[in-house]
């Protein structure tokens, strides 16, 4: 697999100082300098689509490529990350928690306890129709290995059914809630008809084998400029 840097984000925003979560807000601020570098430095969004593409020597990339990738849909993406985005030409992949959709809510398996709103259908069209992708962060943002197999299952193709019937769109990729997933909830996701899968397990990724084990690079509160140069060009280049 080519060594393509897969971001992830969650809330691009200005953080609650009631959270118990900081690592998970990036300032608006720092998001714009982030993505403001990658286009000075010729990286190019694209999607996980073109990731597998790139693996099977399908297609080459006439600018360097990077994946931008959010997890779990929070309205902020909507109302900060996308506009910065949208004015550098950018496109990105979020990854929806369909239960929360167009819900102020928390997670009940999360360290998170204040509620955070969601984005809506209508706003996750209005991405849509600039370009971005939705894929599936299921439906409860439950740990997949603590469910029976059949509420696995559940989780897995109805978040992918709701989000295909409202999009129009077919859904390809999933996203391990927590990161936490085994071989049982890879073999389910392929049953199911996902294409590949994104952990929380850093680093570049190397093999068509890895396509349900896909490593992403976090950027965080507390990423400056520097680590985030370094996450993207020489940290994760040898693992």
């Amino acid at each position: 697999m080519s060594r393509i840097p897969i971001l992830f984000y969650h809330k691009i925003n200005y953080s609650n100082p009631k959270s118990t979560e900081q690592c998970l807000y990036v300032t608006p601020e720092n998001f714009e300098k982030q993505m403001k570098l990658l286009k000075k430095w010729n990286y190019m969004p694209v999607s996980l689509d073109e990731v597998v593409a790139g693996t099977k020597r399908e297609k080459k990339f006439q600018q360097k490529p990077i994946v931008i990738t959010f997890d779990d849909g929070y309205l902020d993406n909507y109302t900060y990350a996308f506009p910065i985005m949208k004015n550098l030409g950018f496109t990105g992949t979020v990854f929806l928690t369909t239960d929360a959709i167009g819900k102020t809510m928390a997670f009940d398996e999360s360290k998170e306890k204040i509620s955070e709103k969601f984005m809506s259908w209508e706003e996750v069209k209005k991405m849509l129709a600039f370009g971005f992708s939705f894929e599936s962060h299921a439906c409860s943002h439950k740990r997949m290995t603590k469910l029976t197999d059949e509420m696995a299952w559940s989780e897995m193709t109805k978040s992918k059914q709701i989000i295909e019937e409202n999009l129009s769109q077919p859904v390809k990729y999933f996203c391990y809630p927590y990161g936490d997933y085994n071989e049982n909830t890879k073999n389910f996701l392929a049953q199911a008809g996902y294409k590949g899968a994104c952990t929380t397990k850093r680093g570049m990724n190397h093999t068509p084998e890895t396509l349900f084990e896909l490593r992403r690079i976090p950027v965080k509160k507390k990423t400056n400029i520097l680590k985030f140069v370094f996450s993207i060009t020489l940290k994760y280049m040898n693992k």
